[in-house]
């Protein structure tokens, strides 16, 4: 989308130019700027995707996608397969919510470890 953008303003540049011509110098500094606004946009997505995954440590957000996979995934073998499984939903819900919290506890020790390596 921006390739495109930007392809469209040297063409109305080069448009605007007597006999579709334009200055090497000119030239060089258009493509130095879109350089530039590029290597900005990469690294903000770049530091947006460090500081999500730091928010995803912190919160244990991790370990809800992981159990959250799972539980699809379990659904979808419960779903397609002969087995009629019987098992309470207390008991079910049970085990998940322990697995979850203990998944929790393990990403934020890591976390800490990683922060209090950071700060030495």
């Amino acid at each position: 989308m921006k390739k495109l953008q930007r392809r469209e303003n040297l063409i109305d540049i080069l448009e605007t130019k007597e006999n579709l011509t334009i200055d090497s110098e000119e030239l060089l500094t258009i493509l130095n700027k879109y350089n530039n606004d590029r290597i900005l946009i990469e690294n903000s997505l770049n530091e947006h995707k460090v500081q999500r995954e730091m928010l995803s440590l912190r919160t244990g957000c991790e370990a809800y996608r992981e159990t959250a996979k799972h539980l699809s995934q379990l659904y979808i073998l419960l779903r397609d397969s002969n087995i009629n499984l019987k098992i309470s939903i207390k008991w079910f819900i049970q085990i998940v919510t322990n697995n979850l919290s203990r998944r929790i506890e393990i990403n934020s020790n890591r976390n800490n470890d990683s922060l209090d390596m950071i700060s030495k």
